[in-house]
């Protein structure tokens, strides 16, 4: 009987310590499942994020697109403004050579009406 209840002691002793195991694997599970819970969620934060990022990013070459052909256009306004503007002081030379003519001219007629 002594040896019966021996034994019984010692498998009710290893059955404690595997259902204090098995608690503690129970623990580890469920904090293992929390701590996968938390990293699905911040890889799906993560995505999110990316995604807004890439939408931000779109919009960003967008406008970048819009500025470079806007300033494309203003670039060659610029150059045609530069042609009109050479053409208009080539015109401006052109005029003062004939107004130095006239005024040339109009000395002539002062000195010959002076000496008349």
């Amino acid at each position: 009987l002594t040896e019966s209840k021996d034994a019984t002691s010692s498998a009710l002793a290893r059955v404690r310590v595997f259902e204090a195991a098995l608690s503690k694997s129970s623990t580890e599970i469920a904090n293992l499942e929390k701590s996968k819970e938390e990293m699905v969620a911040s890889v799906i934060a993560t995505e999110e994020a990316q995604e807004c990022t890439k939408s931000e990013l779109e919009a960003l070459r967008v406008k970048l697109r819009h500025s470079e052909t806007k300033h494309a256009s203003i670039v060659q306004e610029n150059e045609e403004l530069m042609v009109e503007l050479g053409r208009r002081n080539d015109r401006v030379s052109e005029l003062e050579g004939e107004l130095e003519k006239s005024a040339a001219g109009m000395e002539s007629v002062q000195t010959y009406l002076e000496e008349a």
